[in-house]
């Protein structure tokens, strides 16, 4: 794996990671939500159910976190599942 890393102090450091199994995932797309992502994020951005996500998630197949009846999934968490090649979520 290839690190490359630029950038000055009047610009924000950039890190690109090369892996040579598969391009990387990029964190552009979920840039509008917050640090934990709700089912209802989670539905947006993968076009799954609710009722589906919330099963992966019982079934430890999404890491995911509960709070109170809720589920939550940590952003960065969520990047790394899809960068793994994410076990067949859905049914």
């Amino acid at each position: 794996m290839n690190v490359t890393e630029w950038g000055n102090s009047t610009q924000e450091t950039c890190r690109i990671i090369y892996a040579s199994e598969r391009p990387p995932v990029h964190c552009a797309p979920l840039e509008g939500y917050g640090d934990l992502l709700s089912i209802s994020d989670l539905q947006e951005i993968t076009n799954l159910s609710a009722q589906t996500l919330r099963s992966a998630c019982r079934q430890k197949r999404l890491p995911a976190i509960k709070i109170g009846r809720r589920y939550f999934v940590f952003k960065t968490l969520f990047v790394q599942f899809l960068e793994e090649g994410a076990h067949h979520v859905s049914h």
